[in-house]
């Protein structure tokens, strides 16, 4: 059939949301993209600290290691940007960072499988806890402004 003047264009079905999903729009990728490389400068500064720190302090390195990735984690989690879900965006970020490291971590020693998981396991819920702080602390100021 002809598209003239007459002939109706051809409606466009929509494809419904899944509840749950990760849509395009759920992350920031500009953000996550930042978020990833600065919790991996901080993870890969804490790796080339540990020696350092460990052989003037009494600061153990498991300690220390398990510190500088909280804060790798936490600091990879709270770029979240303009997300809309930002603990789905702070958890995204934050393993991505420890992705990053990984093939660095896997160099210098022989870490184990349950050991990538549990760090990854926690570098996702520090992720998430990070960016949904983030969101909360950015409304909460945002509101601040209102209440005259």
């Amino acid at each position: 059939m002809a598209h003239g003047r007459g002939a109706a264009p051809k409606a466009q079905r929509a494809i419904p949301d899944r509840v749950g999903s990760a849509s395009a729009d759920t992350v920031d990728p500009a953000a996550m993209a930042g978020g990833a490389w600065t919790g991996f400068c901080v993870l890969l500064l804490g790796g080339l600290a540990l020696p350092l720190v460990t052989a003037y302090t009494q600061i153990g390195p498991t300690l220390l290691s398990a510190v500088t990735g909280i804060i790798g984690f936490a600091v990879a989690g709270a770029r979240i940007g303009a997300a809309r879900r930002p603990a789905v965006h702070g958890m995204t970020t934050a393993v991505a960072s420890y992705l990053l490291f990984l093939p660095i971590m896997y160099g210098f020693s022989q870490t184990q499988i349950p050991v990538v998981m549990a760090v990854t396991a926690t570098a996702g819920i520090t992720g998430a806890v990070a960016g949904h702080l983030r969101s909360w602390s950015l409304s909460i100021a945002a509101n601040a402004g209102n209440e005259i």
